[in-house]
């Protein structure tokens, strides 16, 4: 087990890291809220223009056809789609 350097017990430790007013803590929690959500938001369209990318060099060299095409970028898209948005509900229960 680690030991503090300052042998600081934990109720010291606690009372260092806890807000005096609640309202910076609610403040503070509000807009880190709304920059997880920008990050996560830009995030998102990344690995969705990744895959779409990967998606499309794949289609190409196995010669599919356009009509087959539209149904499988379609159909990973739904998929990727769910998978950010799960991922982004489980990031925002860990941090409540």
């Amino acid at each position: 087990m680690a030991v503090l350097a300052n042998n600081i017990n934990t109720a010291q430790f606690y009372t260092f890291f806890t807000f005096k007013n609640t309202s910076t803590l609610h403040t503070i929690l509000i807009f880190g809220g709304l920059f997880m959500t920008i990050v996560f938001s830009i995030y998102g369209l990344f690995i969705l223009f990744v895959f779409n990318y990967l998606i499309l060099k794949l289609c190409l060299r196995l010669n599919i056809k356009t009509r087959r095409q539209n149904g499988i970028f379609r159909f990973s898209n739904i998929m990727i789609l769910i998978l950010l948005i799960t991922s982004y509900v489980d990031v925002l229960n860990a941090a409540n």
